[in-house]
């Protein structure tokens, strides 16, 4: 049964610029490599996961963030939907948006 309350989520995130070598201004396209450990487990009976997710990440005008990369599970006690696969994530932030 993997169903529960409540759950705890963990991400563990480690990048590696690439480019540029040299900041110059903060509009600069940066590009980076990464990998993220991302898991799960549930408070209720322990079942939980542990993905790998590899990436490349674009940070456009140091506003918004775009990764691109594979999440491949390492560990699994858990019934899942997808364990695996390409995936995209898009951020953005919004600066000054009460003013």
């Amino acid at each position: 049964d993997n169903i529960g309350d409540n759950a705890t989520n963990y991400t563990l995130s480690f990048g590696k610029l690439m480019y540029p070598k040299t900041y110059t201004s903060f509009k600069q396209t940066n590009i980076n490599l990464m990998v993220e450990f991302v898991g799960q487990t549930i408070n209720e009976n322990g079942r939980s996961y542990l993905d790998v997710m590899p990436a490349v990440q674009f940070i456009f005008n140091s506003q918004a963030r775009l990764d691109l990369g594979y999440r491949k599970e390492l560990i699994n006690s858990m019934t899942r939907s997808s364990s695996e696969g390409f995936y995209f994530n898009l951020y953005y932030t919004f600066f000054n948006l009460t003013k």
